[in-house]
């Protein structure tokens, strides 16, 4: 799965903080939280994104390969192209202690369940 957009070639982190995150049907299944910058190899590594919860108390976040997410600028949302099942049987990141480096072996497990190619 390759990210896609539509309209614009490049736009803030603060554009994208905060939209939808719909899965394959256009459902809303969470918000896109933050992105997540692997400085070494000037790539977004992975999105957070927050699942559940009601007004944000509750949810729980996520890791998500930024190839992963196709990018709408025209509804201002994300798009997973799987299931709502799928996507909360994701492993979680715990939001209290977010990785201050990125840890390969850690991604790489992120990468295999969403089934995107490493970048590194």
């Amino acid at each position: 799965m390759a990210p896609t957009t539509t309209g614009q070639i490049s736009l803030s982190a603060t554009t994208l903080v905060g939209d939808p995150v719909l899965d394959i049907s256009g459902e809303r299944v969470g918000r896109l939280e933050d992105l997540m910058i692997d400085i070494e190899n000037g790539v977004i590594a992975y999105a957070v994104v927050s699942f559940g919860g009601i007004m944000g108390i509750g949810a729980e976040f996520y890791p998500v390969p930024w190839r992963a997410l196709m990018i709408d600028t025209e509804t201002r949302s994300a798009r997973l192209e799987m299931d709502q099942e799928y996507i909360k049987d994701a492993p979680p990141m715990d939001k209290r202690e977010w990785p201050v480096a990125i840890d390969y072996a850690w991604l790489g497990g992120i990468y295999d369940y969403y089934k995107i190619p490493y970048y590194w």
